[in-house]
């Protein structure tokens, strides 16, 4: 990235290496920002179960520095990029990003007369990212398989930052901001390739379907049209909350990939051929 924008002009972007647990590094990159947008995290589920404190230092310890900082600065508006997996989790990993999340919304209680609100966007796969299933799928000789009845939701990346930069414009504080994403069955994925296919079974944790939403969260989500948002159990601000007048979800709710829209064959190519990544079209 840094090479990318090695001409551009604009002094307001700079690239910094350092480590999210490092607080003294933390005040340096965020000397002067206005807005922040928190996506730092190791996101392997294998390398999160075989380096548990690893992932919870970086994850959750690292998670509650980057807030702390943000106060500590004055940052106006600060965003925690969530996952699928961290909702109703059954790995390491996802417990460790759900634990992050919460962590990120109630840090509104101690700034609650301050400067800095803290809010979050909750999205599942990242269909055009380095390494991802569908890099993996596009890549191979032969499809390693988990369980072809498997659903994910997917999101490129253009759309995933197009989300976080419109819900930073909505927040308030403790909200947590869902795409109403689509989702493909890893059979469509079969479908769509004409190579081997090699059925491993589901890795331990891994489950058939993905949720984003989940029923005991049903009580406290509005239906915004193109997104969900879920409200914060307590209210740190003033005012009346984002989605005001728009219609709550259901009490029996529950957002998952198994009952999301499905993205078939020929949308699976269109994504191939349309995300702008190095992946690829699929003929």
């Amino acid at each position: 990235m840094q090479r990318e924008y090695l001409d551009d002009p604009d002094d307001r972007l700079r690239f910094f290496t350092g480590d999210i647990c490092d607080r003294d590094r933390l005040k340096v990159a965020m000397r002067g920002v206005d807005d922040l947008i928190h996506a730092a995290a190791y996101k392997s589920v294998p390398f999160s179960e075989y380096n548990p404190t690893e992932s919870v230092r970086i994850n959750v310890i690292g998670t509650q520095e980057v807030a702390r900082v943000a106060d500590e600065c004055g940052i106006g508006r600060a965003m925690f990029i969530g996952t699928d997996k961290g909702c109703e989790a059954m790995t390491l990993y996802g417990a460790a990003k759900s634990c992050a999340e919460k962590l990120w919304i109630h840090y509104n209680a101690y700034t609650a007369r301050g400067v800095t609100s803290y809010a979050a966007v909750r999205y599942g796969n990242v269909f055009d990212s380095s390494g991802g299933v569908a890099e993996k799928f596009y890549v191979e000789g032969e499809l390693t398989v988990t369980d072809p009845e498997m659903t994910r939701f997917f999101f490129t990346t253009e759309e995933a930052a197009q989300f976080v930069l419109s819900s930073l414009g909505r927040m308030r504080g403790g909200e947590v901001f869902v795409p109403k994403l689509s989702a493909a069955s890893i059979q469509t994925f079969v479908d769509v390739f004409d190579k081997l296919v090699v059925t491993v079974g589901a890795r331990e944790g891994e489950k058939g379907h993905e949720i984003l939403i989940s029923r005991w969260e049903a009580s406290r989500t509005r239906d915004m049209g193109d997104y969900y948002v879920v409200l914060p159990v307590a209210q740190s601000w003033e005012g009346t909350p984002v989605g005001t007048g728009c219609d709550l979800v259901p009490d029996d709710f529950e957002f998952s990939s198994d009952n999301a829209g499905r993205i078939g064959a020929d949308e699976l190519r269109e994504l191939y051929a349309s995300s702008g990544s190095p992946i690829g079209e699929v003929e």
